[in-house]
């Protein structure tokens, strides 16, 4: 697994990718993993550097921080400039925030009903994991709002 992800995974995440929707769905359920499996991007998508046109969807599924973690610690010599260790508490915390907001919905009305800091100290998460969950399910935050707005202002 650990060979794949130094292939195939996102450095800055516990994220591997795949045109094969398929292998991730073994993957998740052989190692037992709670993330969903999400599209990437779809067929016929341009690529940055040189224009290459993608043949197939890709797909993308989180490790989690539990299982990447233990992947470094059994194996020293993987990819250098990708090993390194991911908190555990602060994806526990983004998993229970994603369940005790529901969906995308209900988290948009809260934000937009209730100050961001009393959700933070509701939900007993940091910055971090709120607005990482906000930027995930493109939730308009009142700092969203105004960036958009004075870039307005600006044009």
């Amino acid at each position: 697994m650990l060979g794949y992800y130094d292939g195939d995974g996102n450095s800055n995440s516990t994220k591997i990718t795949s045109a094969s929707k398929e292998f991730l769905q073994e993957i998740k359920s052989k190692l037992n993993i709670n993330f969903d499996i999400k599209l990437k991007y779809k067929k016929g998508r341009k690529g940055y550097l040189e224009g290459i046109v993608s043949t197939r969807s890709h797909w993308s599924l989180t490790l989690g921080a539990t299982l990447f973690n233990e992947m470094m610690r059994n194996y020293q010599d993987s990819m250098k400039r990708k090993r390194r260790l991911f908190h555990v508490r602060d994806m526990e915390s983004y998993n229970r925030l994603k369940k005790k907001v529901i969906n995308r919905r209900n988290l948009q009305d809260l934000v937009d009903s209730k100050q961001i800091k009393f959700l933070i100290e509701e939900f007993h998460v940091s910055n971090g994991t709120f607005y990482r969950l906000c930027r995930e399910w493109n939730i308009i935050t009142p700092r969203l709002r105004n960036d958009s707005h004075n870039k307005k202002l600006r044009n």
